[in-house]
């Protein structure tokens, strides 16, 4: 890693200032870190672009694992082809990598017997808003494309570092919180899956838009019973009147079947 960051123009002093501030930052993710302290931006945007590529592992998503939850997702999804662009459902994300798309546009191809070209076609009509950007777009769905786990070269490096957002305060002329915005009110029930509830990103996604009449359920593992009262009322502030939040189910899929977003 350390060679692939010095290979597009950083030293190693500055890798290793940015590498001991982090560490010693108290902070637990790096774009939260990276808000204050902006002298790092680029080298820190990299340094992420770098370590998330090599996750990037096709054969990976669709191995037998009672956990996938992509794969319980797409099967929810079922529809002949040419009416699976009427699947009622978005996705809001705050993550950088593509692995959900990749899932989906692979199994479409594969399950349909259809081309790329047609099957992007089908998934761009389920939003899939990348809150703080993403590793570059996959190909067929947008450019700069960039194929899903490719090998990484300085140029692949670059462009993937130049698709992470980090954002500051001010959102209010942001275009992927505007959308978000609007699919989060106009949805009749959202699910907060593998979510850290951290103020400033539940302010940020829900603003100070009030909702009437929407189901919120939210997986909760790790947290206590008395930091799930405290998410709970913070939600309700933003005006959703029905929160259940589940630490029991907590992981994905399990979470996922038993609060179907599909019923």
């Amino acid at each position: 890693m350390l060679s692939d960051v010095r290979d597009v123009g950083f030293g190693a002093e500055e890798i290793e200032a940015f590498r001991s501030a982090l560490h010693k930052s108290g902070k637990r993710s790096v774009d939260a870190f990276l808000e204050h302290r902006p002298e790092f931006l680029k080298v820190g945007k990299t340094a992420t672009a770098c370590a998330l590529i090599p996750c990037e592992n096709e054969n990976a998503l669709f191995a037998a694992n009672e956990e996938n939850w992509y794969e319980y997702l797409f099967n929810r999804l079922n529809a002949r082809f040419d009416e699976f662009d009427k699947n009622a459902v978005s996705v809001v994300t705050f993550n950088y990598d593509r692995s959900l798309e990749q899932y989906l546009i692979t199994a479409l191809r594969n399950a349909y017997g259809k081309s790329l070209q047609e099957c992007a076609a089908k998934l761009r009509s389920i939003p899939i808003v990348h809150l703080y950007g993403q590793l570059g777009e996959l190909p067929g769905l947008g450019v700069p494309a960039i194929a899903f786990g490719a090998p990484i070269t300085p140029e692949i490096l670059t462009k993937s570092a130049e698709g992470i957002q980090i954002i500051h305060e001010d959102i209010s002329g942001n275009p992927q919180f505007q959308k978000a915005h609007e699919l989060i009110r106009t949805a009749p029930r959202i699910c907060f899956i593998g979510f850290g509830y951290d103020k400033t990103n539940l302010e940020r996604l829900l603003g100070d838009r009030v909702v009437d009449n929407q189901r919120v359920f939210g997986s909760a593992e790790g947290f206590t019973s008395s930091e799930c009262s405290r998410i709970e009322q913070a939600l309700k502030t933003h005006g959703f009147r029905t929160v259940e939040l589940d630490y029991i189910w907590g992981k994905a899929l399990d979470f996922l079947r038993n609060h179907s977003p599909f019923d």
